[in-house]
């Protein structure tokens, strides 16, 4: 029983190692002092804990187009902020405002990802906020 136990909480200290390993605090990777904003066409969505993700190939800034990957809040917090799992879909064509990485080429942190065909502009649940974020309901951001 008590080899049991000890494997058992083992195991439970090592998942959850893991899972703090793989989630990291907004300054360790992206610059709050670089702001970005990035218009594209949506070639992925990825909808994955602990973050999700959108590949879209576009300019940011005006520099020259290129394959971006931006990262949002996790699906719970998405989805709290009105989000559904096909809410973008690769061919859609959106701005996304947010910030720019910093050691990592074309990657963003977003703040507001805005879907071009309907103006929707939603709340990307960005770790920038995690600090002093609470469970607000359902919002879309109106920046």
């Amino acid at each position: 029983m008590h080899k049991h136990f000890t494997a058992t909480l083992a195991a439970g200290l090592l998942l959850l190692g893991s899972s703090a390993w793989a989630h990291h605090p907004f300054g360790a990777e992206y610059d709050s002092r670089r702001p970005a904003h990035l218009h594209g066409i949506v070639t992925k969505v990825e909808w994955t804990n602990p973050h999700a993700f959108l590949i879209i190939d576009g300019k940011a800034d005006g520099d020259r187009s290129e394959h971006w990957k931006v990262e949002l809040g996790n699906p719970g917090a998405l989805s709290n902020r009105g989000w559904k799992r096909r809410s973008l879909r690769a061919g859609d064509e959106v701005t996304v405002r947010g910030w720019f990485a910093r050691g990592h080429h074309a990657q963003i942190n977003a703040k507001t990802v805005k879907l071009e065909s309907t103006g929707t502009e939603f709340d990307a649940a960005s770790s920038f906020y995690a600090a002093r974020d609470t469970d607000k309901g359902p919002q879309r951001s109106g920046n």
